[in-house]
């Protein structure tokens, strides 16, 4: 009896590794399909994060610099805490535009780009993600004592214009201001002494970046801004074809259309130029100023 029971013991070990054995195979022939598997944080069930690590330019602020961060720090923690999603940026040691063009031929392995306009690259797999998170406006400055009547782009051709080399203007832009004959300065120092000499008429300059270097310099309320943006450009994150396809992006869509996204980075935006309005020294105006 005893000799009987091990022999079934055995017969049975037997047919169950076999069994065994034919099911592996078949799960290892099979395709595997992924499942589902996604909760809000309001659920109180753990999610690992996802993090971009994005490059941007180390001198573009308030939109991303080396020295000062981003204006969109608390937009970054607001998305990271409700939707575990990480913007981390840094910074290219030899520059932005050689690190740039290596992203865009892709002789870098890097998440994508922060803060880059929609100029695209024909060798370039990469992609933009949309909506845009943010504008740069570019907006007509004159100096306080100095009118001009131009009802639309073309009436500026009347009017002898300047802008700075080293603002962060578009190639679109760049292609308008050539038709309209205004004239490229070395830097933001040199066009707006040419404006406030009376050298210019007008400036074409970036909202944020241009007032934040007339607080810098004392100089704000010796110029006025045109009231509307002459051109709005669309701010996007290019991220390479592998970080683009990932599903969790679309929690990053959905949060930049929101209004409480706009909310934030619009208050942020202000912030930063009444924190450099309550820091500006009072200045004297003369050519030795610049």
């Amino acid at each position: 009896v005893l000799c009987l029971f091990f022999v079934s013991c055995f017969l049975f070990s037997s047919k169950n590794a076999i069994s065994f054995e034919i099911q592996q195979k078949k799960i290892k022939n099979a395709e595997f399909k992924e499942p589902i598997y996604r909760h809000n944080i309001q659920d109180n069930i753990f999610r690992d994060q996802f993090v971009l690590e994005l490059f941007a330019d180390e001198d573009n602020f308030p939109f991303s610099s080396n020295e000062q961060g981003s204006v969109f720090y608390k937009v970054f923690k607001q998305l990271f805490d409700k939707e575990h999603i990480g913007i981390k940026l840094n910074y290219f040691t030899k520059g932005y535009e050689n690190g740039f063009k290596k992203f865009e031929t892709g002789e870098n392995d890097i998440d994508g780009i922060f803060a880059t306009y929609f100029e695209d690259s024909k060798y370039s797999k990469n992609k933009f993600i949309y909506p845009s998170f943010a504008e740069n406006k570019i907006h007509i400055i004159t100096s306080v004592g100095k009118s001009i009547n131009a009802p639309t782009k073309n009436d500026l051709k009347t009017y002898k214009g300047v802008y700075a080399k080293d603002d962060f203007i578009p190639n679109f832009v760049l292609k308008d201001l050539s038709k309209l004959g205004v004239v490229e300065k070395n830097n933001y120092s040199e066009a707006f002494e040419t404006l406030l000499t009376g050298e210019a008429d007008y400036m074409v300059a970036s909202f944020y970046k241009s007032q934040i270097f007339l607080y810098k310099q004392g100089l704000r309320n010796y110029v006025k801004y045109s009231v509307d943006a002459v051109w709005k450009v669309p701010l996007f994150f290019k991220l390479n074809p592998k970080k683009a396809s990932i599903f969790r992006l679309n929690e990053l869509k959905k949060y930049i259309k929101s209004a409480e996204y706009k909310q934030i980075r619009d208050e942020a935006l202000s912030e930063v130029l009444r924190i450099y309005e309550e820091n500006t020294k009072v200045t004297l105006f003369s050519k030795k100023d610049f």
